[in-house]
C-alpha cells in the first residue's frame, strides 16, 4: 500500500497516520498490524514501513525499516 503523509507525521524511525487517511487504510484497504506501507512525504523522501498497531479507527502507528532521499518533490495534502 502506498500513501503520502505530511513530514510532521514522520519522526525518526516512526510514523503516525491519522484522520481520514488512516480510516481509509483500515476500513477500505483492510490494513492491519504487520502490513507493509510505502510512505512518501512529498518532500523527496520515500520510506518502507510496517504497521505496528491500529490505535483506533482513525490512527495507525508504524516503524520505518528503509529510507530513500532525493526523489522529486510533490505536494502532500
Amino acid at each position: 500500500m502506498r500513501i503520502i503523509i505530511p513530514k510532521k507525521e514522520i519522526q525518526k524511525d516512526k510514523i503516525t497516520i491519522s484522520g481520514e487517511k488512516a480510516r481509509y487504510l483500515i476500513s477500505v484497504l483492510r490494513c492491519g498490524a504487520g502490513d507493509e506501507l510505502q510512505v512518501f512525504n512529498g518532500e523527496g523522501s520515500f520510506y518502507k514501513s510496517k504497521v505496528e498497531s491500529l490505535v483506533n479507527s482513525h490512527k495507525i502507528k508504524g516503524f520505518i525499516f528503509w529510507e530513500e532521499r532525493g526523489l522529486p518533490k510533490f505536494c502532500a495534502s
